[in-house]
């Protein structure tokens, strides 16, 4: 079973919304163009890589850091 990122983020709108993907689909859908993902500086909270056994929490506050810490740039 491949890990999904899990966390929540609250847009410009102060809507909050829930994702959940593996990196790869992350990562695709981050670098196809135009995107359905939060934006750079939107909030990010409740953040964590799920696995069948265990989670673990990544520790951001932004979208841009998490895609910094999930794959390494943006």
């Amino acid at each position: 079973m491949e890990h999904k990122i899990e966390f929540k983020s609250i847009n410009a709108d102060g809507q909050t919304r829930e994702w959940s993907m593996t990196k790869q689909e992350l990562y695709d859908e981050y670098f196809q163009g135009e995107c359905d993902l939060p934006s750079l500086d939107d909030v990010v909270f409740d953040c964590y890589v799920s696995s069948t056994y265990d989670n673990t929490e990544i520790f951001c506050t932004t979208f841009k850091q998490l895609m910094e810490t999930v794959i390494g740039f943006c």
